[in-house]
């Protein structure tokens, strides 16, 4: 059983970490030593860091287990988060207060921000508003905080975890000392549980990306939100293309002058790949205004691109004079540069070579490029453009680092099959520029020169323009003209030659691992736990990538920990308190077998007495074999694996034919099914989309005949036999059951498919032979159910 609890630790997604020892009960020496020796101790059975929603999920389950706990939470009050971010105060999360059903469970889908087994009103009583305010979720999570009491500890923030010296002398390698520091002083507790649902709540700021990210203003300076008047008239780049920054974009709209949202990767869209955590449609004003060609651009750079680039602050040539160099007539220059709020504009200068940047077109007869080079001739040098610049008019090799800009579904994955992303307009340039041949010389003057190396700019050392920028007005002031005059030398480049009076970073939260130092804990690009010492397991958003990447669930939101709290709560039950294998979440039942006039059929005959059109007959038969109507009763109403969908969570039947016994087990992680059940029959169901994301049409829904291509989340059976797994397509069946847009499972079309599939199944499994076929050699099933392409990982971040 040890092996199947590490992937049950490993793989849950709920806002923490958890560290895991080998003794039962005393867990928590509850050592509460001070460092002025006053000599207080307590005794607790579990500790753990943090009072946001996960920690206040767990210690309600903790709580009605009757088992003693405490939590350590750095803030006056629960949910802190909540009560500042996201800074325009409206939540994603779906608030769905009246569905057809007065099922709990069922209605539990649709139901994003209850927490589970919490006796107070569940949170669509909370509010009418289907995309709640934070306000009201952070009020509901203080509510549900304050039944605890006192095991919630505020004003303590732990500081530092670590091994304890003693353990490592007994061999108790799950003993650890936390320091925590409480308004009493600090405080020094010896346990061997650690749950620490931390969170993902420092700001990320990514490396090897653009450079100059000290001349940007955070998404969390900008709260408390000083009001969309504050952008008036203001050029605005926004660095990030999630949530975060659809939001920040929308929220400046109506006073800003254009706006511009930048992301290290392209855009993904919850429409498209089914993932909560991707840009909702609801935020989408500035595709809208993109493709109505109104000021607003959302791009992306390629891996590598952003590093050619640096931010540096920038002013308006003087009082009257606008952007200068833009426009034309000359005198109809671009509004004058504002900033923001006591922050400088911003410029962007590109990479001429490691140690140079560009910084302008050599134009003897420029103004702009005069006065340059009368004021810092000896800083500024005549360069011929480097290859940084002519690549991506080079045909003979592909774009290695070019913008991205928003485009269909469809063209965005054939980029991704190149080695890089590439920008499609670019490739269509390429394409042009062959097709034009001699031609090129007259329809583009100038392109032999820059493809051969021979246009000359003018570079600047880094270090160089970077003092100047800090100590010169003068040379502040010339930035915009000399940026201006290079468009087409950088193709990259083009969409940053204005300046912006000011730059949002919105890329993402990350996790603070400074108190976990000690224990050799790892980040990855994401900010999330990638790297542990042995014995510790993790919770929540914190280690949401495992689940995001393999199955696009929904284990980064509320409406996803909250069923993997309670996957972890069940493996802690078992490990430590002794309590049977999903002790509140399985189900025994007699299984005699088929029967005798099944058994006498072979397998995929059907038995002469069932006729197909007696759809009350089978319906009675479903509703009248206790597992095979528990299978069905789940399937309509369960939240758990809709929720967690693509097998992060799934509902199984193990069959015990020595037993004559049927076991049913409810959100059971994928994995630990597996790992514990492999050696028998086994038939599970999950949740799944299809590959098409054609949900618009009116046809989009089929019949039963092609339920396998469905496009909308729909559940499939899997049956498996003894020591055989789902990518043996000849040991294994798979039934697609046709999609529906109210969820429903129980009408003429399920009766039919389902009960002749748990027939031909058990009939295999008591003869001992292989099932007969099903969907699994038609449907093309990809087992990961990853939405994201693997070439996006190279630099993805966070972005949610």
């Amino acid at each position: 059983m040890a092996a199947a609890f590490a992937r049950c630790f490993m793989l849950q997604s709920l806002a923490a970490l958890a560290a895991v020892g080998a003794e039962r009960i005393n867990r928590c020496l509850g050592q509460a030593a001070e460092t002025n020796e006053r000599g207080t101790e307590e005794r607790h059975e579990d500790l753990y860091s943090g009072a946001g929603p996960a920690g206040i999920q767990l210690g309600h389950f903790l709580k009605n287990a009757s088992l003693d706990y405490v939590t350590f939470e750095r803030q006056p009050q629960a949910a802190t988060w909540f009560r500042k971010f996201p800074i325009h105060r409206k939540l994603i999360s779906i608030n769905r207060r009246n569905t057809r059903s007065t099922n709990a469970e069922f209605n539990l889908r649709h139901d994003w921000n209850s927490l589970l087994d919490v006796p107070i009103a569940r949170f669509t009583n909370w509010t009418e508003d289907y995309f709640p305010s934070a306000d009201v979720l952070a009020d509901y999570l203080q509510a549900a905080a304050d039944l605890q009491g006192e095991s919630i500890l505020y004003n303590h923030s732990v500081q530092r975890v670590r091994r304890s010296h003693s353990a490592a002398s007994t061999g108790q390698s799950s003993l650890f000392e936390v320091s925590v520091q409480a308004p009493s002083g600090l405080l020094l507790w010896k346990c061997t549980v650690i749950i620490a649902a931390v969170g993902l709540w420092k700001a990320h700021v990514p490396e090897n990306w653009i450079r100059g990210m000290e001349h940007t203003i955070g998404y969390e300076e900008l709260a408390p939100w000083p009001g969309a008047a504050a952008f008036d008239g203001l050029s605005v780049l926004i660095l990030g293309n999630g949530n975060g920054a659809f939001e920040t974009s929308d929220a400046v709209r109506n006073f800003a002058a254009d706006i511009g949202i930048l992301g290290r990767r392209e855009e993904r869209f919850a429409h498209e790949s089914n993932y909560v955590g991707d840009v909702r449609a609801a935020r989408l004003t500035s595709l809208d205004s993109l493709h109505l060609k109104s000021l607003d651009d959302v791009f992306a750079l390629a891996p590598g691109a952003g590093r050619l680039l640096e931010l540096l602050p920038c002013a308006s040539a003087g009082p009257g004079t606008g952007e200068a160099g833009n426009g034309w007539p000359e005198s109809a220059f671009d509004t004058e540069l504002q900033g923001f709020q006591g922050w400088p504009p911003v410029c962007a200068l590109p990479d001429n070579s490691k140690k140079e940047f560009l910084l302008a077109d050599h134009d003897p007869e420029n103004p702009a490029v005069q006065e340059a080079l009368a004021r810092w001739a000896e800083h500024i040098h005549v360069r011929f453009a480097s290859n940084f610049h002519r690549r991506g008019y080079d045909w003979h090799r592909f774009p290695a680092a070019m913008a991205v800009p928003c485009t269909s579904r469809t063209s965005r994955r054939q980029m991704h099959s190149a080695n890089n992303m590439a920008i499609q307009n670019q490739v269509d340039d390429v394409k042009a520029l062959k097709q034009l041949g001699k031609q090129a010389k007259h329809a583009v003057p100038g392109i032999d020169d820059v493809i051969a190396g021979r246009t000359q700019v003018l570079t600047i050392n880094k270090s160089v323009a970077r003092r100047l920028a800090k100590e010169s007005a003068e040379f502040r002031s010339a930035l915009p003209a000399l940026m201006a005059s290079t468009q087409g030398l950088y193709v990259e480049h083009d969409r940053f030659r204005k300046p912006f009076d000011v730059v949002i970073r919105a890329l993402g939260w990350r996790m603070e691992p400074e108190p976990f130092q000690d224990l050799s804990v790892q980040l990855d690009a994401t900010g999330s736990t990638r790297k542990w010492m042995p014995a510790l397991s993790r919770q929540s958003t914190v280690t949401h990538g495992f689940d995001k990447k393999r199955f696009g669930s929904a284990g980064g939101f509320i409406h996803g920990f909250r069923y993997t709290a309670k996957t972890l709560f069940r493996c802690l039950m078992h490990q430590f308190e002794g309590r049977p294998f999903w002790h509140d979440s399985q189900h025994h039942y007699d299984w005699p077998g088929p029967g005798a006039e099944a058994t006498a059929c072979e397998v995929g005959q059907e038995p002469a007495a069932t006729g197909t059109k007696s759809i009350q007959r089978l319906r009675r038969s479903l509703e009248t074999t206790p597992h095979w109507n528990r299978l069905l009763t789940r399937l309509n109403e369960a939240s758990g694996p809709y929720q967690m969908s693509c097998g992060a969570l799934v509902d199984g039947l193990v069959y015990d034919r020595q037993q004559l016994r049927v076991t049913y087990y409810q959100d059971i992680p994928i994995d630990l099914f597996e790992a514990e059940f492999r050696q028998y029959p086994r038939l599970y169901f999950q949740f799944r989309y299809g590959k098409s994301s054609y949900l618009q049409r009116s046809d989009f829904l089929r019949t039963r005949l092609v339920a396998h291509k469905s496009s909308f989340l729909h559940p499939v059976l899997f049956y498996l036999m003894p020591n055989k797994s789902a990518e043996n397509p000849s040991h294994s069946s798979r039934l697609h059951l046709v999609e529906d847009r109210w969820t429903d499972w129980a009408g003429r079309e399920e009766v039919l498919a389902v009960h002749n599939f748990l027939s031909e199944v058990e009939k295999s499994i008591w003869q001992d032979v292989k099932p007969p076929k099903f969907h699994e050699g038609i449907d093309n099933l990809n087992l990961t159910c990853n939405h994201f392409e693997a070439a996006e990982d190279e630099e993805e971040d966070y972005e949610k």
